[in-house]
């Protein structure tokens, strides 16, 4: 049984229906992979220690764990805006406020090549079908300056040594992933 409650969707047991969490079962911070594979993949490689699997439900696999002492989860979000803002609502109603998007994603920009990695500073929002509902066409999408300055420093220091590339610049989400992208 579900009860929808102020554009909050609980079921019965008071659990955000799409990402079977309520509030005190995440840490504030999360990593937002599309793949929920990856979210496995985040846990095994870089945490710290054992990790739990909170949920699984609709494909939106939601892992907890500790990154160097702190509590922090990842959670898929699938492909594109759409379902990325049911998941965000969902995280920030049951009190998560750090998100970091991680993940894949497309390039138009010559010399930016697979495998290497990518910090966005900000984005254009005019396709991806979604921010409108949430922001005046005019707000700048622009990320925290802070988060953004320690993903630089973290790609400089461990990127470099992998042999990874980085790149810092703004992306145009789309809510089509081939011709949004200018792939047909």
């Amino acid at each position: 049984m579900a009860i929808a409650t102020a554009n909050k969707p609980l079921t019965s047991s008071g659990k955000q229906y799409h990402i079977n969490a309520g509030p005190g079962d995440l840490p504030r911070y999360v990593l937002l992979p599309g793949d929920p594979d990856r979210c496995m993949t985040i846990a095994e490689d870089s945490w710290d220690g054992p990790h739990e699997t909170i949920s699984t439900k609709r494909g939106n696999k939601i892992i907890r764990g500790k990154f160097h002492g702190v509590d922090i989860s990842a959670c898929a979000t699938g492909m594109g805006t759409p379902s990325a803002t049911i998941i965000l609502s969902e995280l920030m109603t049951v009190g998560c406020d750090g998100f970091i998007r991680v993940g894949t994603c497309g390039s138009i920009r010559p010399g930016i090549h697979a495998g290497d990695l990518v910090i966005m500073k900000g984005a254009v929002r005019e396709y991806d079908g979604v921010t409108d509902l949430y922001a005046p066409k005019d707000f700048k999408a622009v990320a925290d300056s802070e988060i953004t300055n320690a993903l630089i420093s973290s790609g400089e220091k461990y990127g470099m040594s992998l042999g990874k590339n980085l790149h810092v610049g703004n992306s145009c989400s789309t809510t089509d992933y081939y011709i949004g992208q200018g792939r047909p």
